[in-house]
């Protein structure tokens, strides 16, 4: 609420580094790339009802509650939300890179597998 040196000294180098690194190009990047992934794996598991988002942030909307896959991809190491019941809910930090994108696509990937596995192979509801 009150600025001081030592907050605006912080400001200003992180401004730097979000200027100097091209943070909000590489985001665009990545997150279209990520975008992109996420799509593919909605063609490949049905209980996914819509892909949507912009840069880093993405949600998938699910045909069942999202908790217990967020839960299952947090014990696989990929933090994620589930919010508004059904929707699982992916923002990274501006500094994520490829490698980490392509990790996290690969454990949502084998969640969403054993999901639909769990079910017998169907996109019912849970």
């Amino acid at each position: 609420f009150g600025g001081n040196p030592v907050a605006c000294a912080a400001a200003l180098a992180a401004l730097e580094v979000m200027l100097e690194e091209d943070l909000v190009g590489r985001a665009s990047r990545i997150g279209t790339a990520f975008g992109e992934r996420l799509r593919a794996l909605a063609v490949r598991h049905p209980l996914v009802r819509e892909v949507r988002g912009l840069g880093l942030m993405w949600g998938l909307e699910l045909d069942r509650p999202a908790r217990p896959l967020a839960d299952a991809c947090r014990e696989r190491g990929l933090l994620v939300n589930a919010t508004a019941e059904r929707v699982l809910r992916f923002l990274p930090p501006l500094v994520v890179g490829e490698d980490e994108m392509e990790r996290a696509v690969a454990i949502l990937d084998g969640v969403l597998a054993e999901e639909r596995e769990a079910v017998g192979g169907t996109a019912g509801t849970c």
